[in-house]
């Protein structure tokens, strides 16, 4: 994080707007989905991010709760809502934050999880946002199966 981010963010003014930049990848998209949170597009990298009104809500806190977030956006045109009706499994999601001064460094991120579950109807698109599947990875190298661990069993 540059120190002009880190006084963005912490300052009591500013005229500083920090943005999120989300990507979504997967092989059967032709080409990738790029979104801004903002009134007009935006280059960061080369990239155009068109305008997207999208929303991510962060997991709710406590001992059994999922680390999940989720991922809203609305007025989606029916071009975006075809070519997400075409991904099967889960699709890639990045999310970095810029300054709107300096959208081509990346303060924040670039973050990547999973974008699970999609749901949609005609006015918006949803879905869960996961970590890489830690907790289905398993915990080492070998199984305890009576073969290898014979005085286990």
């Amino acid at each position: 994080m540059t120190p002009e981010f880190i006084q963005a963010i912490t300052g009591t003014d500013t005229s500083e707007v920090i943005l999120p930049l989300i990507s979504i990848s997967h092989p059967d998209l032709a080409e990738d989905l790029h979104f801004v949170a903002d009134e007009e597009p935006i280059v960061s990298q080369g990239v155009t991010y068109d305008i997207g009104a999208f929303e991510i809500t962060l997991p709710e806190e406590g001992d059994d709760a999922s680390p999940t977030l989720t991922w809203e956006i609305e007025n989606v045109s029916s071009d975006i809502l075809d070519k997400l009706r075409a991904v099967e499994g889960f699709a890639e999601f990045q999310i970095k934050y810029v300054m709107k001064s300096t959208p081509d460094i990346a303060e924040v991120g670039p973050l990547v999880m999973e974008l699970q579950n999609i749901a949609y109807d005609r006015l918006k698109i949803s879905g869960t946002l996961g970590i890489e599947p830690v907790l289905d990875m398993p915990g080492c190298q070998f199984k305890m199966v009576p073969s290898l661990f014979p005085g286990m069993f």
